[in-house]
C-alpha cells in the first residue's frame, strides 16, 4: 500500500537488488525504521547546535545504521550512500580541523 504514488521512483517491496520481496508490512519496518533515523539525525543536529560532548559518536553510530539500510535498499538508495560518506569524511576531516566543537 503506497502513501504518496511517484513517478520517478516506482513503489517497490524489493530489498537486496530485487532479490528479497519484504512484502508491504516489511517495507513499512523498513519505511519506519528510515523515519528513526531521520529523527536521529535530527537529534544529532540538536548536539552539534548546542556543542555537546556526544555529538561526534551520535552521529557516527546513526550514519553506520542509514549505510547498512541504504545498502539493505539499493539502487533506489545510492545517493544516500553517497550522503553517508560526507559525512563520515567531514567528521574525519573535523576531527583534524576543529571546524566543530
Amino acid at each position: 500500500m503506497e502513501i504518496i504514488k511517484s513517478n520517478d521512483i516506482p513503489y517497490s517491496t524489493k530489498l537486496f537488488f530485487g532479490k528479497l520481496d519484504a512484502g508491504n508490512a516489511g517495507i513499512r519496518i523498513i519505511g519506519l525504521i528510515w523515519l528513526i533515523i531521520a529523527f536521529a539525525y535530527v537529534f544529532a543536529g540538536y548536539g552539534i547546535l548546542t556543542s555537546k560532548d556526544w555529538w561526534i559518536t551520535a552521529t557516527i553510530i546513526i550514519t553506520a545504521f542509514s549505510f547498512i539500510f541504504c545498502m539493505v535498499s539499493l539502487p533506489i538508495t545510492k545517493m544516500g550512500v553517497v550522503a553517508n560518506v560526507i559525512i563520515l569524511v567531514f567528521i574525519i576531516l573535523n576531527q583534524r580541523f576543529k571546524w566543530i566543537g
